[in-house]
């Protein structure tokens, strides 16, 4: 699922330990230049390969002991494959700090269940962007979402890391952008690293689409605290 950041971790040494997470996530209609109109439905869309959203990005990076520095940039999540119920999700970010770009590539892979509900499989988040499979997982995105919903757990990976999440859906809303107006639910999400970082996001999720259409993002770490805020560009669904 393209709403990847609830289920994301954060490497203590990727990006110069920014932390900046490719959110959990899903990939719906075309972008076009119409305005669509999406609305509110709990059941999240079954990913193809193939699906894309495009999601541009502002806020600041304040490293420790630093004065803030603007951070602007763009991401691309791509569901690059698809074998039998295993999603491979591709998440590439350019990034600019105070003037200076870098690229992020983060490769995931995860499986939606029949009823549409997401669980991680492995990604390359480990120390230095290592590959690291699940060995066990006990938090799962929803494939059916409702107000109020409250989900947690703990997923563990093979190179000993582990991960606590927490899900609140609090509300129903709508978002419009310049692509059109979607129904959404609002989604409150916690991450807890094993590497010592730590996320927070409020999303305006689309299950229709399975992608977020609005976020603002806080990450903190022995680094620094990174704030972002980001909106859907584009968004393409095969």
């Amino acid at each position: 699922m393209f709403r990847r950041s609830l289920s994301d971790q954060w490497s203590a040494t990727r990006a110069g330990s920014l932390f900046l997470v490719a959110a959990l996530v899903g990939c719906g209609g075309s972008g076009g230049a119409t305005p669509v109109a999406v609305p509110l439905s709990p059941n999240v869309r079954m990913l193809q390969k193939g699906d894309a959203a495009t999601y541009t990005f502002s806020g600041t990076f304040t490293a420790t002991g630093k004065p803030s520095a603007t951070v602007t940039g763009s991401t691309v999540h791509t569901i690059s494959d698809k074998v039998g119920d295993v999603l491979t999700v591709v998440h590439d970010l350019h990034i600019i700090i105070n003037g200076a770009p870098f690229d992020l590539h983060q490769v995931g892979t995860e499986r939606q269940n029949p009823n549409g509900s997401i669980e991680a499989v492995g990604d390359n988040a480990g120390v230095n962007g290592a590959a690291r499979t699940v060995t066990s997982n006990t938090f799962v995105q929803p494939g059916t979402f409702t107000v109020p919903l409250n989900i947690s757990g703990t997923t563990m990976f093979s190179d000993g890391s582990s991960s606590q999440s927490a899900m609140n859906v609090t509300g129903t809303g709508t978002a419009t952008t310049l692509l059109g107006t979607f129904g959404v639910y609002v989604v409150k999400g916690k991450v807890q690293s094993s590497y010592g970082n730590s996320t927070t996001t409020t999303d305006l999720f689309c299950p229709p689409l399975g992608i977020f259409i609005t976020r603002t993002e806080i990450g903190s770490g022995p680094t620094g605290v990174i704030t972002i805020n980001y909106s859907i560009a584009s968004y393409h669904l095969t």
